[in-house]
Formats: C-alpha cells, structure tokens, sequence
C-alpha cells in the first residue's frame, strides 16, 4: 500500500491510501443519466451513419442490430478504458461525470482508483487488442463472405475477458 494522508473512503480495503479522494457530487442516477447521454449520443452517431447503408446487405433486422450494437459497445468501451488509462492518476480525486462512473466501479474493485499497475496493463491489453473486433465486425457485416467468423471471434474474446475479470 502507499503511504500517505489517510483520507476517509467508503472503499475496501479500509487502511487503501487514497490522498487525495474527494465524495462523488453526483447521485448514482445523475451519474446513471450522464452515462445514458452518452449512449444516447454514440446511438444516435451510428444510426446516423448506418442510415446510408441501410439497402446493403443488413436487410434482416437482427444484422442491422448487430451493426449498430457492435459499433455501440467499441466505441463506449474505447471511450471508458481510455479515460481511465489516461487519468488512472487522479481518478480518486475528480469528479468528472466519467471520473464518478469509474469511483462507482470502483466501489466493488478499489484497484481501479489505487493506481494498481495490474489492472492498467489489463485495460490497456484490452482496450487495444478486443476493441479493434469489435469495429471491424460492423465493416464486416456489410461483407458476407467472412461476417460469421469474426462474430464468433469477438463472442469468444468477450467470454474469455469475463473469465478473466472473475479469476481476478
């Protein structure tokens, strides 16, 4: 553990340093509806530009859901994970919309706000190396030559990353 001021927290373990911790300002639904904004504002981005695509070959509505829900999840995961590996320094202190979405995270894993150098390499890994399927498979769903097997690539990393997070 690091040493330093201890500042009261409502994280475990209790005797965590975090010096500079500041309460959220936020409720969890104000905090619950900046998230939603956001997933409002990239939902509306994809719609907008799958709209020239709608006569491809996403004829069936379970692919144009696909398109959409692939896009969907890259771009928020891309969005969380980068801020964090950006501002993992500070986290614990700045009450950012985005910054009292990862202290609520953080409240059933205080890693995340402790700077742990674990848990950077793994968002790190994996904001780089699961992000890129998941927007390469809506570029490949207007190509039906290989749209399964990505699919299937993308599903089989998502398991094993929720395999991952539980061994932790």
């Amino acid at each position: 553990m690091a040493t330093g001021i201890k500042t009261p927290h409502p994280y475990f373990p209790r005797d965590l340093v975090l010096d500079h911790y500041v309460p959220n300002t936020n409720t969890v639904f104000q905090t619950l509806v900046y998230v939603g904004i956001g997933f409002l504002s990239v939902a509306a981005l994809v719609l907008a530009l799958g709209y020239s695509r709608r006569n491809t070959t996403l004829q069936r509505n379970k692919d144009k859901f696909a398109f959409f829900w692939f896009i969907l999840s890259g771009m928020l995961n891309i969005f969380f994970e980068a801020y964090y590996e950006y501002n993992h320094a500070t986290l614990a202190g700045d009450n950012h919309p985005v910054a009292q979405v990862w202290k609520e995270y953080a409240l059933s894993d205080s890693r995340y706000l402790s700077s742990d150098s674990f848990v950077r390499v793994v968002e790190t890994f994996t904001t780089v190396s699961f992000n890129a399927p998941w927007l390469m498979t809506p570029l490949v769903l207007l190509n039906d030559s290989v749209r399964f097997l990505l699919k299937a690539v993308v599903v089989a990393e998502v398991q094993q990353k929720n395999k991952t997070k539980k061994i932790q």
